[in-house]
């Protein structure tokens, strides 16, 4: 890293390099430490310390400034592949402005830009190869290629993620249906299957018409089926011829017999009196 960056730099204005020229300034090794100060040996101010943190490099330079006294930079540039240096400059506490820096060719000897005329960093900046704009077209396409790539981790990722939160959902789903048939099952009665039977008031019973034919009620199961009712059994009628001196025969007897025959009582007394004493 120390060996990249000593040597003369030219600092331009902006991201991409086409600003204004803000200077030039020389890293050199100093007492066993790398320093950087600036390159117009006229220019006051003393090597000011580097701090190197991987590609990237710290400094703090003095500049000549207005009547108040000189001015404070602040230094962050990044040693790029491109053989560049990029990074920012801020003034006191004001805003960073974008710089980039660029190496000095040996050719263009130690003149400064602005004896050359023209361009300011023309004759300091070479021109940029074909190789190289080749190299910054693929990392360029490189990059696109791995930010698809991540994007496409991150959606399978979601993806899956959803897939499990919804299975999950999906069982919680059906043990909640479980634990309902249960409690249903536990809290029904016994008898909760037979419907409870109404009573009909008599109010519409008594304005209801008469059934034509006797309700049949269908027997409750389990139950024996209904016996037909039994007609009441008469005693045989018994001939008064049959019967002994003084005996008489039963009223049921007696009415029944007679109302067979089509006779009255009286005349069966009298037609038993007259047998008898004949």
């Amino acid at each position: 890293m120390i060996d990249d960056i000593l040597g003369e730099w030219d600092l331009i204005l902006g991201e991409n390099g086409r600003g204004e020229w803000d200077g030039r300034i020389v890293f050199r090794l100093g007492e066993g430490r790398i320093v950087v100060a600036d390159a117009d040996p006229d220019a006051s101010g003393r090597p000011s310390r580097v701090e190197l943190a991987g590609d990237t490099v710290r400094f703090e330079m003095l500049s000549a400034g207005s009547s108040r006294g000189n001015v404070h930079h602040t230094f962050e540039l990044t040693l790029t592949p491109d053989g560049t240096l990029r990074g920012t400059r801020r003034r006191g506490l004001l805003a960073r402005t974008p710089l980039v820096g660029r190496r000095v060719v040996a050719e263009t000897g130690a003149q400064a830009p602005e004896a050359l005329g023209g361009d300011t960093h023309a004759a300091s900046v070479p021109p940029e190869s074909d190789a190289l704009a080749e190299i910054r077209a693929r990392a360029a396409a490189a990059a696109e290629r791995a930010r698809f790539a991540a994007a496409q981790a991150a959606a399978a990722a979601a993806e899956a993620e959803a897939a499990e939160a919804l299975e999950f959902a999906r069982q919680a789903a059906a043990r909640v249906a479980a634990a309902r048939a249960a409690v249903n099952e536990l809290g029904r009665p016994a008898d909760a299957a037979a419907e409870p039977r109404t009573e009909v008031p008599s109010e519409v019973l008594a304005i209801l018409p008469a059934p034509s034919q006797p309700p049949v009620f269908a027997p409750a199961p389990g139950a024996a089926a209904p016996t037909a009712p039994v007609a009441p059994v008469s005693p045989a009628p018994v001939s008064p011829a049959l019967l002994s001196p003084g005996e008489h025969a039963p009223a049921s007897v007696l009415d029944d017999s007679s109302a067979a025959e089509g006779h009255e009582p009286e005349d069966s007394d009298e037609e038993f009196s007259g047998s008898l004493a004949g």
